[in-house]
C-alpha cells in the first residue's frame, strides 16, 4: 500500500515559538526526522492539480460546484461567498460564514435580489446550500483573484481582483454591497444583533473543460466539494475520511491512496493558536501514531507527508527501513521543518504521477 496525505495548514510563516511548548507529538516528530524532504513546487494545491491531470489554473469554483451536486458544465464559474466586513483602523476586516448564522431562508431572498438587479449584467448567482454560493458568467472575466483563506480576518483592499476588467468588477462589488446593506434580510439582522451580509468573496475562477477519466487508479479520501468534484470529474473512486488512521487502515484495500486532511487549514488561515494546537494533537494521535506503527510493521510500503512551508508544497517520504535509522538525532518536527525551510540541499523531486 501505498499512501500519500496532504496536510494544508500544518505550518505557517513566522508562528511565535510559544505556540510549540507542551505539545507532544512524538510520531510526527519520528515521520519528520526520519523521511526524506523533496520539494514539489511553489503552490501546494496548484502541484497536486497538476499531478492529478487537472486543467490549470485550477476551476477551484467550477468544480466545488461539481462536488456540491450543481450542474456546472456550462459557463464560467466564481465562489461568491457571503461575508460580513467589519471596519477596523481604515480596513474592512473579512468574516466568512464561519463566523455567522444564515439560515436558508435569508439566503434564498438575498440570491432572488441579487438575480433579479444584476440579470441585465448575466451574471447568475447559484446556491448549494445557506452558505455556499457561486457565480456564473456567460464568459471568462479579464481579472485575477485572491482565494477566500487567504483573506479570512483581513483587510480586503490589497485583495480584490485584480487585472484588466478590475475597476469593472470593483463597481459592481460596490453596486452589489449598496443592494445588499438596504434588504430587508440585513434589516431584520440588525435588530436582532447578527452581523450584516455586507458583500461576496469572488474567487477560483474558471471553466470546466470536458470530463477526462484517469486511468491511475488512485483512490481519493476526502470530504471537501472540491475533492468531489475532481473525482467526479475524473470518474475517480472516492470515500469519505474514517474518523481515524486505525479505522482507514483496518478498512482499506492494496493500492495507492490520497487522503486530504484539512483539519488544521482555517485554524493557520485565521492565525488560530489554540485551535491550531488542539488539531494537531488530534491528528498526532488519530493519524501519526497509528501510520507510524504501520509503518514499522510493513503495513504500508511508502508513506508521503505533503505539506506547505512558506516556500511552497515538500514531499516527506518513508518507507518501512526508516525504523532502523536510529542514529539520527532527535529533534521536534517544527524545529527540523525550519532547517528544510532554509536547506538548498533537499533531495530530487518526488515522483508523483496521478493521470
Amino acid at each position: 500500500m501505498k499512501l500519500n496525505l496532504y496536510l494544508p495548514g500544518l505550518c505557517w510563516a513566522d508562528a511565535d515559538p510559544a505556540l510549540y511548548q507542551q505539545l507532544p507529538t512524538p510520531a510526527l516528530d519520528l515521520l519528520f526526522r526520519r523521511a526524506r524532504h523533496r520539494p514539489l513546487g511553489l503552490d501546494g494545491l496548484a502541484v497536486l492539480a497538476d499531478r492529478l491531470g487537472l486543467p490549470q489554473p485550477l476551476p477551484h469554483a467550477a468544480l466545488s460546484a461539481l462536488g456540491l451536486g450543481l450542474d456546472a458544465g456550462e459557463g464560467h464559474w466564481l465562489h461568491a461567498d457571503p461575508v460580513s466586513l467589519q471596519p477596523s483602523r481604515g480596513e474592512l476586516i473579512l468574516l466568512d460564514s464561519s463566523q455567522f448564522s444564515l439560515s436558508r431562508d435569508e439566503s434564498d431572498a438575498l440570491l432572488a435580489a441579487l438575480n433579479t438587479h444584476f440579470a441585465d449584467d448575466g451574471l447568475q448567482f447559484v446556491a448549494a446550500d445557506a452558505t455556499r454560493w457561486f457565480l456564473r458568467l456567460p464568459s471568462a472575466p479579464a481579472m485575477h483573484t485572491t482565494p477566500l483563506l487567504q483573506v479570512l480576518g483581513r483587510d480586503i483592499h490589497p485583495r480584490l481582483p485584480q487585472g484588466e476588467q478590475a475597476m469593472h468588477w470593483h463597481r459592481l462589488l460596490n453596486e452589489l454591497q449598496m443592494l445588499l446593506y438596504q434588504h430587508p434580510v440585513n434589516d431584520v439582522r440588525d435588530r436582532q444583533g447578527d452581523p450584516l451580509l455586507h458583500s461576496v468573496w469572488l474567487w477560483g475562477e474558471g471553466a470546466l473543460p470536458p470530463a477526462q477519466p484517469s486511468k491511475h487508479a488512485l483512490q481519493l479520501w476526502a470530504d471537501a466539494p472540491l475533492w468531489q468534484g475532481i473525482a467526479r470529474w475524473q470518474q475517480r473512486p472516492i470515500q469519505p475520511l474514517p474518523a481515524d488512521g486505525t479505522r482507514w487502515l483496518a478498512s482499506t484495500p492494496t493500492g495507492e491512496h490520497l487522503l486530504v486532511l484539512p483539519q488544521l487549514q482555517a485554524a493557520t488561515a485565521w492565525q488560530d493558536g489554540w485551535q491550531w494546537r488542539e488539531g494537531l494533537l488530534q491528528l498526532e494521535q488519530r493519524w501519526f501514531a497509528p501510520l507510524w506503527q504501520a509503518l514499522c510493521k510493513g503495513h504500508v510500503q511508502q508513506l508521503n507527508l505533503l505539506w506547505e512551508g512558506p516556500h511552497g508544497l515538500v514531499g516527506s517520504s518513508l518507507t518501512p527501513a526508516v525504523r532502523w535509522r536510529v542514529w539520527q538525532r532527535s529533534r521536534p518536527w517544527h524545529q527540523l521543518r525550519i532547517t528544510l525551510e532554509h536547506s538548498t540541499t533537499l533531495a530530487p523531486a518526488l515522483a508523483l504521477d496521478w493521470h
